[in-house]
């Protein structure tokens, strides 16, 4: 009963081989977001290159929606919706009919003289009259029933709700047409090369490395933006070139997620990760890491270098999120990576219900403690003042009475508590949102005599 005619076929064959070949129009306006941030390019979000990937990949996915389309208009259902109303139409008619007889009597009738008129009575028999419409004075409202359903039983009414069911069960399975399973399979493909050949542009974080000097002890710290929905999500909307309609913007993000979270991309992540670690410990002491997840983990334990590596953070929450409940947020570990140390046990800070580890390495006499301060429950994490946690790990910190240096993420002004901030904005969002913003990653020094000195990573 469902025909798909050669044209059809001809034309989808046509339409996957178009993807392999999307050309971008000149005239595609290209965003940068102004900065001096100094880091290596692949560190940052480079907007010009992120636009192009969303537009090719939004080009594979208008291609393949054309694709559905085409299949799905190529059905002959007009036998099987023959079928379906020829199943109803008796009653349909019928109750029409009865619809029909019934109306002229409720202008003069109340609800009780019309339960015993045979009109009435014909109705309910073959369509049950909701129990709402025969209380008393629902005489209007009844009278409202009634007319709607001789125009929801018409013929017209009947193939329209007929037609839209048979189409509404083709698009439902779809996934076992062949034309579709290969224009599917073809634009995964199609996709994956796209990110493949993107992967430079899609390691980056939404913060900027930084460096803190006590002494002669240099410290690289860099939030690496975990690479779990929860944790690259809050950051895609405020890419300047995600514009357009509320659903025009929720694709965008949606696309870039995907591709910031397929396997191939997660890897490359995870791998910049440790070479930009490496490189930097040429030059530093040790390097401090939030935002860690398991693939940055496993790659950091395949090296030869001391890591300090906390347990992912805890939720006591009684009623967390379907997220957490399912084992999709974030592990927020921390990370101290040095080519020589001694491994401590974490320091845990509790805000409200969260509980974020912080990794602790003793490198000489000073303890080196990597920073990711949990946000106030409520409190908006991009911006400086929100603050929330940094009491709870300035307190946590004391409890350790030799020297220490503890880096990284505070998500607040760590100034308020000692510490010192790099002057300038060191994530994205702030870039865009606060540019005037000292940053929220800094560094705090205990039982030090000298003073911790802060500055962007270069």
């Amino acid at each position: 009963k469902i025909l798909i005619v050669p044209f059809v076929s001809f034309l989808i064959i046509r339409l996957v081989e178009s993807w392999s070949t999307i050309n971008l129009p000149q005239t595609l306006k290209m965003t940068k977001t102004p900065t001096n941030l100094a880091c290596s390019s692949w560190m940052w979000p480079n907007e010009s290159s992120l636009e192009t990937l969303d537009y090719e990949l939004g080009a594979i996915q208008n291609n393949l929606s054309t694709t559905r389309r085409v299949i799905l208009e190529s059905y002959d259902n007009s036998p099987l919706i023959e079928e379906r109303m020829a199943q109803r139409r008796a009653r349909d008619a019928a109750i029409v009919s009865a619809c029909t007889n019934l109306l002229p009597e409720l202008d003069a009738s109340t609800i009780d003289a019309l339960k015993s008129n045979a009109a009435f009575n014909e109705l309910d028999s073959i369509l049950p009259i909701p129990k709402g419409l025969l209380r008393p004075n629902q005489e209007q409202s009844l009278a409202k029933y009634v007319s709607a359903q001789i125009k929801r039983h018409s013929p017209a009414s009947v193939q329209d709700i007929e037609t839209k069911a048979v189409q509404d069960y083709c698009d439902a399975t779809l996934d076992n047409n062949e034309s579709w399973q290969e224009a599917h399979q073809s634009a995964q493909q199609s996709i994956a090369q796209v990110i493949e050949r993107h992967l430079q542009n899609l390691v980056w974080s939404d913060h900027k490395p930084i460096r803190a000097t006590l002494g002669t002890i240099r410290v690289a710290a860099w939030n690496v933006l975990e690479r779990k929905p929860n944790g690259i999500h809050p950051v895609l909307p405020i890419l300047t070139f995600v514009k357009g309609s509320k659903e025009e913007r929720k694709k965008s993000v949606a696309r870039l997620e995907h591709a910031m979270l397929h396997p191939s991309a997660v890897v490359a992540h995870a791998h910049a990760v440790v070479q930009w670690t490496l490189e930097a410990l040429n030059t530093h002491d040790a390097v401090c890491l939030s935002e860690v997840g398991a693939p940055v983990v496993n790659a950091l334990q395949n090296t030869d270098l001391v890591v300090s590596i906390s347990k992912p953070t805890q939720h006591q929450s009684l009623n967390p999120s379907r997220i957490t409940k399912d084992g999709g947020a974030c592990e927020g570990r921390t990370a101290v990576v040095a080519r020589s140390g001694k491994i401590f046990p974490d320091i845990p800070v509790m805000v409200g219900t969260k509980v974020r580890s912080l990794a602790c390495l003793r490198l000489n006499n000073v303890f080196i403690v990597s920073v990711h301060v949990p946000r106030r429950a409520g409190g908006n994490s991009r911006c400086p003042e929100a603050g929330g946690g940094l009491f709870a790990a300035r307190e946590a910190l004391q409890n350790i009475s030799e020297s220490l240096l503890a880096v990284g993420d505070w998500n607040g002004n760590v100034e308020l508590i000692g510490g010192i901030r790099v002057g300038k904005p060191t994530t994205f969002a702030d870039v865009v949102l606060h540019p005037k913003s000292h940053g929220i990653d800094g560094a705090l020094s205990l039982c030090s005599k000298d003073r911790v000195k802060v500055e962007y990573y270069t």
